[in-house]
């Protein structure tokens, strides 16, 4: 948690959204990017236990997904061999043509 002062209202205020902010962007990058626990360390000049304690208190928001009923149609691909195990498969919405996955 960082602390403010203005001198001009003498008025003084704590404030943690940085410290969120920082916790995503090392926990991002700790867990999508693969960065190791020295590396980002080394990259805020701290150390490793403190990257631990902001990687462990980050909070996870949860995605809610609404389910829905889709009908698709399903196109799969095969190139060359059997034994090459190559293929595409792809799922289409049935009435709106677009792809499911991106």
């Amino acid at each position: 948690m960082k602390r403010y002062f203005y001198t001009e209202y003498n008025v003084s205020f704590s404030s943690n959204r940085h410290t969120k902010n920082l916790q995503k962007i090392i926990f991002n990058k700790y867990v999508y990017k693969k960065h190791i626990l020295s590396d980002l360390a080394l990259l805020y000049h701290r150390n490793i236990s403190w990257v631990k304690k902001q990687i462990f208190e980050y909070e996870l928001r949860y995605k809610i997904h609404n389910p829905r009923t889709v009908n698709i149609i399903c196109n799969a691909t095969f190139y060359r061999k059997k034994k090459d195990k190559l293929w595409t498969l792809i799922f289409i919405k049935n009435f709106e043509r677009k792809h499911l996955m991106k």
